[in-house]
C-alpha cells in the first residue's frame, strides 16, 4: 500500500511541477518559411513537444484571382448586342463589393439603361442573407455567361450556364427591380422589363474554410486519413480585411521528432492540401516548447 501511495505521489509531483519551457516568437509574410535557430535548441534530456499559444494575421486571402475573375455578359438584342467580359481585379471581396466593381465597369463600357430619364445599371448582384444565395437582376435583352472556366459564377453560387430571361422564373418591372437605387419620380417614362434569377447553390464567398499551420519537426496529426505535420488548425471566421486572432484556451501539444532543433520550417495548407496565400500579409505566431 505504501509503495502505491509513493508511486502516486511521485506521479502527482511529476505532473504538477513546472516543466522547462522555451518560447518562440515568429513572423512570416509568405505561405512558407524556414527559420534557422542559432544557437540550436538541444532537447537531449527528455521528450519534448510543441504547441501554439497565439496567432494573428489580417484576412487578406483573395477569393477572386486570375482563375475566377471573369464576368461575361450580353448587352442587347441578338442583332445589335455584343458579348463583353469584365475582368475583376484580384482581391478579397464581399458580394456587394463584387457588384460595385462590375457596375463601375458597366458604366465605363457605356452599358447603362434609361429609367425615368436617368441612367441606371442593367445588372445588379445581391446577397440573400436568408438563403445564403445570390440574386442577379438584369434588364431585358441582357444575358450573363458563367460557362467560362475563369468565370466568377461558382463563387456566386451558379452552375456553369448562361442566364437569360426565358430561363428564369422571376420577371418584374425595372422600376420595381431597382427601386432601392432610384428615387421615385412623377415624370416617368415607359419602363423596361427586368428579370431576376437566384443562384443554384449557396454563395462560395470564402472557398477556404480551414487553415493548417504545419511544422516539419512535429508529428501526431492525421489529415484525410494520412499522417500530417500539422501544428495548429483554425477556421476563418473573419470577413476579408479583418484581423484573425487566435489564442487557444487549450494548447494542443505535438511531439517533436528530433532531439536538436537547428531550423524550423513552417507552411500553410488548406483541407485539400493546397497552399494558402495571405498575399504578403505578416503572420505572427508564438510557440511554446515543453518537456513531457
Amino acid at each position: 500500500m505504501n509503495e502505491n501511495i509513493e508511486a502516486l505521489l511521485t506521479k502527482i509531483e511529476h505532473n504538477t511541477k513546472r516543466r522547462p519551457e522555451i518560447t518562440l516568437e515568429l513572423k512570416m509574410n509568405k505561405n512558407k518559411k524556414r527559420f534557422p535557430i542559432d544557437p540550436p535548441i538541444s532537447l537531449h534530456d527528455g521528450n519534448y513537444c510543441m504547441g501554439l499559444i497565439s496567432l494573428s494575421v489580417y484576412n487578406t486571402i483573395f477569393n477572386v484571382t486570375t482563375k475566377n475573375n471573369h464576368f461575361t455578359y450580353f448587352n442587347g438584342t441578338e442583332r445589335s448586342g455584343l458579348w463583353k467580359t469584365i475582368l475583376i481585379p484580384p482581391g478579397a471581396y464581399e458580394i456587394d463589393q463584387i457588384n460595385d466593381e462590375i457596375q463601375d465597369q458597366l458604366e465605363i463600357n457605356g452599358d447603362m439603361v434609361k429609367v425615368k430619364n436617368s441612367d441606371t445599371y442593367p445588372i445588379t448582384i445581391e446577397a440573400n442573407d436568408s438563403t445564403q444565395k445570390s440574386e442577379i437582376t438584369c434588364a431585358s435583352d441582357y444575358q450573363v455567361d458563367f460557362t467560362d472556366v475563369q468565370s466568377i459564377g461558382k463563387l456566386l453560387g451558379f452552375n456553369a450556364r448562361i442566364l437569360k430571361e426565358e430561363s428564369t422564373r422571376s420577371k418584374r418591372n425595372i422600376e420595381g427591380a431597382l427601386e432601392s437605387y432610384l428615387e421615385k419620380s412623377d415624370s416617368s417614362n415607359s419602363s423596361s422589363a427586368f428579370w431576376q434569377v437566384t443562384s443554384d447553390k449557396v454563395v462560395d464567398i470564402m472557398p477556404i474554410d480551414k487553415i493548417h499551420l504545419n511544422c516539419d519537426k512535429v508529428e501526431g496529426s492525421i489529415l484525410n486519413g494520412k499522417p500530417s505535420s500539422i501544428l495548429y488548425s483554425f477556421h476563418i471566421d473573419e470577413s476579408p480585411g479583418y484581423k484573425i486572432i487566435k489564442n487557444p484556451e487549450t494548447i494542443l501539444y505535438k511531439n517533436i521528432t528530433t532531439d536538436k532543433i537547428e531550423a524550423l520550417y513552417f507552411y500553410l495548407l488548406d483541407d485539400d492540401g493546397n497552399e494558402v496565400d495571405f498575399n504578403n500579409e505578416t503572420i505572427t505566431f508564438t510557440l511554446q516548447i515543453i518537456r513531457k
